[in-house]
């Protein structure tokens, strides 16, 4: 997805936002995962998921705790939910349900919504300051030859 627009990023990685926050929300067996990981239960490019990801803090929370130092990543409502198992005695954290699944894609929705609006206000702007500049411009042409008209019959009078 190269040429991403900075002005658009909700928009320009919708799909792969919905997709990551419906895998790491609600797989049953992985609590977090790699990017490669990730990516290759999706079947999409490593690179592009970490890119993703870490582009994102607000849904997604990182982390490096495992043993080869690769980079782990889970959805924020689900680490935020974890529990210490009482038989196990390490963190578990349930997969989110598909109400705070489809929460978090309304959210998402809606930050697509704004960033459309922001664009077509920014589309609006443009185009008001362009008229608005070429109006300015023909008033001071206007202005400019009725002073030299002014002042050929000023001359034209006094010779």
């Amino acid at each position: 997805m190269a040429g991403k627009s900075p002005e658009t990023p909700f928009t320009d990685d919708f799909q792969m936002l919905c997709a990551l926050i419906t895998h790491l929300g609600s797989h049953e067996k992985w609590q977090s995962r790699t990017p490669a990981e990730i990516g290759g239960s999706l079947a999409m490019p490593p690179k592009e998921v970490e890119r993703v990801l870490a582009a994102f803090p607000c849904f997604f929370r990182e982390s490096t705790n495992r043993k080869n130092g690769e980079r782990l990543f889970t959805v924020h409502l689900r680490y935020a939910r974890r529990k210490i198992d009482p038989n196990t005695g390490s963190h578990i954290s349930e997969p989110m349900n598909p109400e705070e699944i489809g929460i978090l894609i309304s959210l998402l929705t809606q930050m697509v919504s704004i960033e459309k609006q922001e664009s077509q206000f920014v589309i609006e702007m443009r185009e008001n300051n362009k008229s608005h500049t070429h109006g300015v411009l023909v008033a001071i042409i206007v202005a400019l030859m009725s002073a030299i008209t002014s002042l050929l019959v000023a001359v034209m009078k006094s010779s």
